[in-house]
């Protein structure tokens, strides 16, 4: 039986130790800690690199001061950093005003959280509909320029 309950005491593809079971850390308690540890070392993470984000978009400002244009990454850097630091203040004031709904349109609207915050599914979402809004946009002016061509 205690085998048994080794094999059904399992944690996604994780089998947890017969010393939990003795202990008494059943997998919805484990898969409890593990739901709240989870989102908690994201957001450090996140935080941690919106933090990195703005210390290179401060160096590219300096080196822009200093007569070096920044090429491409820089200047999509500094202009992704404008747009982090705004959403970044706007959360802050959504939490303020309304605290206790942040949470519910954080989760229903995450495109309200810095960018640092996407996984990357969602990334490669946001790039996919930007790419096809530049298609669509250049197929509908070169649309105009044929016709009034015409």
């Amino acid at each position: 039986p205690v085998e048994r309950l080794i094999y059904v005491m399992t944690l996604g593809s994780r089998t947890l130790p017969l010393l939990a079971v003795l202990v008494g850390v059943t997998p919805v308690s484990a898969g409890v800690i593990d739901s709240v540890q989870r989102p908690l070392q994201e957001m450090k993470s996140s935080t941690t690199a919106l933090w990195t984000n703005f210390q290179t978009c401060q160096a590219i400002r300096k080196d822009r001061k200093e007569g070096i244009d920044p090429d491409y990454a820089a200047h999509n850097m500094l202009r992704r950093g404008g747009v982090d630091r705004t959403k970044l203040f706007q959360l802050v004031w959504l939490a303020t005003v309304a605290k206790w709904s942040t949470p519910l349109i954080c989760y229903f609207l995450p495109s309200v959280l810095p960018s640092t915050f996407e996984n990357g599914a969602q990334c490669r979402a946001r790039l996919i509909a930007a790419e096809d809004l530049r298609e669509s946009t250049m197929l509908n002016l070169c649309a105009k320029k044929l016709d009034s061509g015409k």
